[in-house]
């Protein structure tokens, strides 16, 4: 290896040095590593399935030509017909995200939902406090007058304020 200076400024250049002396000394260990992450990278991306893949028979295809009601809507106060498949994961009985919710706080009320830093602590809301204060928004916004498919935009930062105006 080369002498490098040892300045702030250059300790980029010196960790890429590093990495190229490791690279040129260990070829094929940087090579099945590459490998391995492109791997992972393309399952992760949903390209890869492990093991043989044998496409979807007819019973686990949602068929789109039966049915009454519209496949899609994008008129609030109207609902679209939701189909499922005879078989696989398209038969799953469909949920909504506030019973979802509901469910989560069932089985993990007293575990961190949310967290924020604030200052220089962190803030946790278990998923009940998450809940409970979703809750209070939705009353709230009961109480200013809103009704069913009325809608309210939020602007803001991420935050778990935000987050608890959005599920009310």
């Amino acid at each position: 290896m080369v002498n490098r200076r040892s300045d702030t400024s250059s300790d980029c250049l010196l960790a890429m040095d590093v990495a190229l002396d490791f690279a040129s000394a260990h070829p094929v260990l940087v090579a099945v590593v590459l490998l391995c992450v492109a791997l992972k990278l393309v399952a992760l991306l949903g390209g890869y399935r492990p093991g043989k893949w044998n496409p979807p028979t007819a019973d686990e295809l949602v068929d789109y030509s039966s049915g009454s009601g519209p496949h899609y809507t994008t008129d609030p106060t109207e609902a679209a017909t939701v189909r499922v498949a005879k078989a696989g994961v398209s038969a799953l009985a469909p949920r909504t995200l506030p019973r979802l919710f509901k469910q989560a706080v069932e089985r993990s009320g007293s575990k961190p939902a949310l967290k924020v830093e604030r200052g220089r602590q962190w803030i946790t809301h278990t998923w009940r406090e998450y809940y409970d204060e979703s809750e209070k928004v939705a009353m709230s916004l009961i109480a200013l007058g809103l009704k069913p498919h009325d809608r309210v935009n939020i602007i803001g930062f991420n935050s778990p304020e935000w987050f608890m105006a959005e599920m009310g």
